[in-house]
């Protein structure tokens, strides 16, 4: 069996993650506002992170306000302005691959690319046809959906932030997320990702 495992990433560097001005200063804010995927109804979601909440409050010692934003790009905007300190990024990545995956379908471009599991996955939920589509080449293996932090933290804080998600040893937890832990990474586990992107000639720059 192949072990799932989330990367968590807490630099700056792929991410406008908050203005210059904001780095004057390293915070260390009483209260932490986490942003979790938007993709189901808020309620439900912040009521099966219940869980998550009480872990990283006794981890940190900080009180947790648990966000989930109305979609993908307002998240980006939240974290950029400092209106969140973590989030949990990826829907939007598989938004777009939903649509690479039915636009190549559909004749409408001549290729994509999307990740194995969803490609499989929409295979079995019968959301694309298989036989309209050929696999012609799988990447190297890339770094799951990464956890983020804001850059102006204080490093002490940042390395807490850390410790307590790679930490995380609870299943019910996990689950919410699907995966089987966390670990360490850097913003260059996602230079495939932009590899990828010049290949298939995207301007990632207005895809956020």
């Amino acid at each position: 069996m192949i072990s799932r495992r989330l990367f968590l990433h807490g630099t700056a560097a792929t991410l406008a993650l908050a203005p210059a001005s904001a780095f004057a200063q390293a915070k260390d804010p009483a209260k932490l506002r986490v942003a979790l995927l938007p993709d189901e109804n808020a309620a439900t979601l912040i009521q099966q992170a219940q869980p998550l909440k009480a872990h990283l409050e006794k981890a940190l010692g900080k009180q947790i306000e648990l966000v989930v934003t109305t979609d993908y790009s307002s998240m980006i905007e939240a974290m950029r302005f400092g209106r969140i300190e973590v989030a949990y990024f990826g829907p939007f990545s598989y938004v777009l691959a939903k649509s690479v995956a039915r636009a190549v379908q559909n004749g409408q471009v001549p290729a994509g690319a999307l990740s194995k599991a969803i490609y499989e996955a929409l295979l079995a939920r019968k959301s694309i046809d298989g036989d309209k589509l050929k696999v012609i080449a799988i990447t190297d293996p890339i770094p799951n959906y990464p956890m983020t932090m804001q850059g102006d933290l204080s490093p002490a804080l940042k390395d807490n932030i850390r410790k307590a998600f790679i930490d995380l040893k609870d299943p019910v937890i996990l689950k919410s997320f699907r995966v089987e832990g966390f670990a360490p990474t850097d913003d260059k586990a996602y230079d495939i990702l932009r590899e990828t992107a010049k290949i298939l000639d995207l301007d990632l720059g207005k895809m956020s």
